[in-house]
């Protein structure tokens, strides 16, 4: 009897660990992928973490920070300029694509494909200014 309560407690053990390193494991990518969004959506914070970057691995002086911040800024000012035009024109394509597939699936598939678009729709992030 002791036996059993031996493996069955080392088992339970085992279990409790996994499942806490399952549910670490899970909150640090979350909380990875949210500030890779974050950096994504660029603004103010992502040009302060690429000037610390180049800062930290430069050794950039204080006069080197500065103009450097200032071609990221008007780098990033044109990258946004280029996916304000293009952006529309990309949205046009996903939906004409959401279309010409919708129109060789059945009803309840057309139905789960517009579910899965609306999905997609809502999870992207808002364009920054």
């Amino acid at each position: 009897m002791r036996r059993w309560k031996l493996i069955i407690g080392i088992t339970l053990i085992f279990m409790v660990g996994a499942l806490a390193g399952a549910l670490g494991t899970g909150l640090y990518f979350r909380q990875k992928m949210e500030q890779l969004e974050k950096f994504r959506r660029g603004g103010s914070k992502k040009i302060d973490l690429l000037v610390k970057q180049f800062t930290r691995d430069l050794d950039l002086t204080k006069e080197q920070q500065a103009e450097v911040r200032k071609i990221i800024e008007k780098s990033e000012s044109e990258i946004e300029d280029i996916r304000q035009k293009y952006l529309p024109k990309i949205k046009s394509i996903i939906d004409q694509s959401f279309a010409q597939m919708r129109a060789k699936l059945t009803p309840e598939q057309q139905k789960k494909l517009d579910m899965l678009h609306e999905r997609l729709e809502r999870s992207k992030p808002p364009n920054p200014p």
